[in-house]
């Protein structure tokens, strides 16, 4: 998977490819999918919700060029196995989920593999944790119709944010940076 999906796909931060082989994505889905588990392309997690496949979970990570020391905030915890990467390569991680079923059994299952820099938030990701902010690092699971306002806020100066915009049917994953000087520059991915 990470061979074929990820490193000949073009990315190739070395950090984000050990974290790909310390997460193992058969952890965070339902038993029984065999080599399914691997394969570039979404996954079901239930609740009516998905697991994204491994190539664009890669792609939206390497956009965010994640440092040791980054604070990041997580929209849409999901099964956990992003919050997981992003556990391997990131100081703090903050993640909200808003399926309160999910935020259990998720919480659970990152609690039992001993990941000890997750905070983890039940509630509406798209108003965010302004009392946690600012992040330096914002990554968005859900589409969303446009630029969430109140997180684009929490970035902190020079954070980013990556996200997929559109509707239920078709998105495009926009990167936003937070700068002084321009204070709503957007980038299309």
């Amino acid at each position: 998977m990470i061979q074929d999906q990820i490193i000949k796909r073009g990315i190739n931060q070395v950090e984000l490819i050990r974290a790909f082989y310390a997460v193992d994505r058969a952890w965070f889905v339902n038993k029984g999918m065999g080599k399914g588990v691997y394969g570039d392309h979404p996954l079901p997690i239930g609740h009516k919700q998905t697991m994204s496949q491994p190539y664009i979970v890669a792609y939206m990570l390497n956009q965010l060029d994640l440092k040791k020391t980054d604070k990041v905030l997580e929209i849409g915890m999901g099964s956990g196995y992003q919050t997981a990467l992003l556990a391997e390569l990131v100081a703090q991680v903050y993640t909200v989920e808003v399926i309160e079923a999910l935020f259990k059994q998720t919480k659970d299952r990152l609690m039992n593999l001993n990941f000890n820099n997750i905070h983890y938030y039940l509630g509406d990701g798209y108003l965010g944790l302004k009392t946690k902010s600012p992040f330096q690092k914002i990554v968005v699971s859900c589409y969303s119709e446009d630029i969430p306002v109140n997180l684009y806020e929490q970035l902190d100066e020079g954070g980013k944010m990556i996200l997929p915009i559109g509707n239920h049917f078709a998105q495009r994953l926009y990167l936003t940076f937070k700068e002084m000087s321009i204070p709503n520059n957007i980038y299309y991915e």
